[in-house]
C-alpha cells in the first residue's frame, strides 16, 4: 500500500507538482523495518527503482482520526491538522487512496480502528462543495469492496474510480522473493503506470486501459455523470503543474 502511494508521489514530483501542492500520508514504517531485507528501499515492482527518497511526509496514518481526515480535506486547520487543502473553485484535485476495506468502508490504522464509511466520504465531499474547495476531484480507491463507497458518492464534480465493485475484493501483485512481500496492488499499479507513461489519456481511455489490465476484480467509475465529459477530460489535468 505504501509503495503504491510513494509511486504516485514520485510521479507527481517528476511532473512538476511540488510538495506545497501535495499532502502525503503514509505510516512510514517499512523502509527501515527489521523485516525489510533491503534497508532504506521501497519499490513498487520487481527490480524497480527505489521510491523512498526526497520525501516530505505530512502525516502518519496512525496519528489521524476520522475527524482529522475530515479537517484536512475541508481546509480546517487545527493543532492536529496544520496542513490542509488550501484550494478553491479553480483547482482540480487528485486523491489517491490505498488500504484495506470492507463493505462497511475503508479502515484506518488509528488506535480506535475507525472505519471511513461511505457516509463519511459523502459528508467530506459535500462540505468541500459547499465551501467551494475545488473545480473537479478525481479520486481513486484501491481497497476491497471499494465500489460500496462509490455507490454513495453523488456530490457534483467528484468522480471515484475503484479497483473493485461493491461485492468483491481487490488483489496485490508482483510478489518479490527477495523481500518476501507483494510490492503493489494491481489496480493502483495500473493507475500509476498510466500516469507515468500515458498522462495525456482521456478518462474514457484510462478506464479501458485499467479495466483490461486488472483481473480478479472489476475496475469501476462512480458518479462520472456528475463529473464532466470523460470523453473530453484528460488525466494530465490532475497530475501536472
Amino acid at each position: 500500500h505504501q509503495a503504491d502511494v510513494l509511486n504516485t508521489y514520485q510521479i507527481l514530483k517528476s511532473n512538476g507538482v511540488d510538495d506545497d501542492h501535495i499532502i502525503l500520508v503514509i505510516e512510514d514504517d517499512i523502509a527501515y523495518n527489521k523485516y525489510n531485507g533491503l534497508p532504506g528501499v521501497v519499490r513498487n515492482e520487481i527490480g524497480g527503482k527505489n521510491l523512498y527518497h526526497d520525501l516530505e511526509i505530512d502525516y502518519k496514518m496512525s496519528d489521524l482520526s476520522s475527524q482529522a481526515i475530515f479537517n484536512i480535506f475541508t481546509g480546517t486547520q487545527t493543532a492536529e491538522t496544520p496542513v490542509v487543502f488550501n484550494t478553491s473553485l479553480t483547482d482540480n484535485i487528485l486523491i489517491f487512496t490505498v488500504g484495506h476495506g470492507s463493505p462497511e468502508g475503508m479502515s484506518i490504522d488509528a488506535g480506535s480502528q475507525e472505519i471511513l464509511t461511505p457516509a463519511f466520504w459523502q459528508s467530506v465531499f459535500n462540505t468541500m462543495y459547499e465551501k467551494q474547495k475545488y473545480r473537479l476531484i478525481f479520486w481513486t480507491m484501491e481497497t476491497c469492496y471499494s465500489g460500496k463507497t462509490g455507490e454513495a458518492i453523488t456530490t457534483p464534480a467528484v468522480m471515484l474510480m475503484t479497483g473493485a465493485n461493491p461485492y468483491e475484493t481487490s488483489f496485490g501483485c508482483f510478489f518479490d522473493a527477495e523481500v518476501r512481500a507483494y510490492l503493489a496492488d494491481k489496480f493502483a499499479y495500473s493507475i500509476n503506470n498510466a500516469m507515468a507513461v500515458a498522462p495525456n489519456l482521456l478518462f474514457s481511455d484510462l478506464y479501458e486501459r485499467c479495466f483490461s489490465y486488472v483481473n480478479g476484480s472489476h475496475v469501476s467509475f462512480y458518479n462520472y455523470q456528475n463529473f464532466g465529459n470523460i470523453y473530453q477530460l484528460r488525466l494530465n489535468e490532475f497530475i501536472t503543474r
